[in-house]
């Protein structure tokens, strides 16, 4: 059909958009543009073990956040699934660098619902 592109089914293109604001979620928290990660997460988003403590809210995570060292993401795999994208790999700040696995869960809009990380693990475990 002229003039028409074809598009992505519904929960294609929810999980291509869920996959994109992950891997920008990363860059945002690299560069400390926490006003960019902001606009990535939920409204009632949910942060567990990522930072001191968990967080409850997109304010609330923000605030976490804001405390940590800086760092940066090395991202090893991105595996997306049933409104949820895994992403495991290195984190390094100024006192060493760890293994994460990352779980995100998606909003019906593709925002960030969820952000739970699993305990680190020593990198190259």
């Amino acid at each position: 059909m002229a003039g028409r592109t074809p598009s992505l089914p519904p929960s294609e293109a929810l999980m291509a958009a869920g996959v994109d604001h992950v891997r920008l979620l990363y860059a945002y928290l690299d560069a400390g543009e926490l006003d960019a990660y902001a606009s990535l997460v939920h409204e009632h988003t949910e942060l567990r073990g990522v930072g001191p403590r968990d967080a409850d809210g997109r304010e609330d995570a923000v605030r976490v956040l804001r405390a940590l060292p800086p760092g940066a993401h090395d991202l090893r795999t991105i595996e997306p699934g049933d409104r949820t994208v895994t992403v495991t790999g290195q984190y390094t700040t100024p006192n060493g660098t760890v293994g994460f696995a990352d779980v995100f869960t998606l909003s019906d809009c593709g925002l960030i619902h969820s952000h739970h990380r699993r305990p680190p693990t020593p990198a190259g475990s």
